[in-house]
């Protein structure tokens, strides 16, 4: 059976009654272990010819059964990570790095997206919950990755920085320096 003890870049059996047989199909796991939630994800697109992936993206009544096979795959992020990770995905390549990406410490991360945009009620509730339990927090998306609550990964340009830091700000001024200048 499953159990939540997996690694970033495994993939889980997930079995559905179907017009009553049970079909199984693997996907990827795309939610990090870390988080302190008791809740998965995966992500599933609806392809002609895949009988299970299109009931799933039909939508699943609630109270559904849903059979879930213990976790399995090679393709792992190492634990420790190494200081430096370069991902080149392609397709369904894509879905186990979700995981990984979403595991790591983004500490060492040198560029994030803006804005981050969140319910002011819940980060409030992640941010303690995360300052009870002393765990590391870099950012409002991890405390929020943490507490269990979905975070939408989005592509945004370069020049949208993130200033947290006073070197933050520095980088900031030299690219609209650069800007007014080009």
């Amino acid at each position: 059976g499953f159990t939540f003890d997996y690694q970033p870049g495994q993939y889980v059996g997930i079995g559905l009654l179907v017009e009553g047989r049970w079909r199984w199909r693997s996907y990827s796991l795309t939610s990090s272990p870390v988080s302190t939630s008791r809740t998965i994800s995966i992500t599933v697109k609806a392809m002609p010819e895949g009988f299970l992936s299109t009931h799933l993206v039909g939508g699943v009544a609630p109270g559904t059964i849903v059979r879930l096979a213990a976790p399995q795959g090679e393709f792992v992020l190492p634990d420790p990570a190494p200081p430096s990770v370069l991902f080149l995905t392609a397709g369904s390549g894509i879905t186990p790095v979700m995981s990984m990406l979403r595991t790591l410490d983004r500490r060492g991360l040198w560029r994030a997206q803006t804005p981050q945009m969140f319910r002011l009620g819940e980060l409030q509730q992640a941010l303690a919950s995360a300052a009870r339990q002393n765990l590391v927090v870099t950012d409002e998306a991890s405390a929020m990755e943490l507490a269990g609550h979905p975070v939408q990964l989005v592509t945004g340009p370069a020049r949208n920085l993130k200033v947290t830091l006073p070197a933050d700000l520095l980088l900031a001024q030299w690219y609209l320096g650069d800007a007014a200048a080009g």
